[in-house]
C-alpha cells in the first residue's frame, strides 16, 4: 500500500465531494495515510460554519482527519531543520515569500520527506504543487538523502485512487 500524507485543503475538498462516502472507503481500502501534528491544529482553527457549508465544518474535518489518519508524525527537531533547510534554499534561489507564511506547508513536507512516504496530496498551488519548490525538495533531499515524496493535485489523486493507484 502506498502511504501518503493529505494535505490540510484535502479534508475540506473530501468533505464537500458528493462521492465523501465511496472516497473513504477506497482511501481506507487503498493507501495508508499519515497525519501530523500540524495538519491537526490547522484543522482545528477551521471555522465552524460557513455560507457553503450547513453543517458544523470544523467537527466534520476533525472527524475525517481521525478516521483517515492512521499514523502521525510529530514534529521533530531533525523535522524542523529539513523545513528550514526548505526555507533557506527557496531564500537563496529568489524566493519572496514570507518564511511564517509557508512554514507549515514546509513543515507538512519535511515530515514527509523524513518518514519516506510516496505521495503528497494538496491543491496547494504557492508552495507544494509549485515547480520552484518542487526544485527546492529535491535539491535539499538530495543533498540529506531523503526520499522526495511524489505531489497529487486532489482531482489526481482521486483518479489515481480509482485506478488503484
Amino acid at each position: 500500500m502506498r502511504r501518503v500524507i493529505l494535505d490540510t485543503n484535502i479534508y475540506g475538498r473530501i468533505v464537500i465531494d458528493t462521492d465523501i462516502d465511496e472516497l473513504v472507503e477506497i482511501i481506507k481500502s487503498k493507501v495508508v495515510v499519515y497525519g501530523s501534528d500540524v495538519i491537526r491544529k490547522e484543522i482545528r482553527r477551521a471555522p465552524r460554519w460557513t455560507r457553503k457549508y450547513p453543517r458544523n465544518l470544523k467537527m466534520d474535518l476533525l472527524r475525517l482527519y481521525d478516521s483517515l489518519a492512521n499514523h502521525t508524525i510529530q514534529v521533530t527537531p531533525e523535522i524542523l531543520k529539513l523545513a528550514d533547510m526548505y526555507f533557506l534554499t527557496y531564500s537563496n534561489l529568489g524566493g519572496r515569500l514570507k518564511k511564517e507564511s509557508i512554514l507549515s506547508d514546509l513543515i507538512i513536507v519535511a515530515c514527509a520527506s523524513e518518514k519516506g512516504l510516496d505521495i503528497i496530496v494538496s491543491e496547494d498551488s504557492h508552495t507544494m504543487l509549485d515547480a520552484n519548490f518542487q526544485k527546492v525538495y529535491r535539491i535539499v533531499n538530495g543533498i540529506v538523502g531523503k526520499k522526495n515524496p511524489g505531489f497529487l493535485n486532489y482531482a489526481e489523486f482521486k483518479t489515481a485512487l480509482r485506478r488503484s493507484l
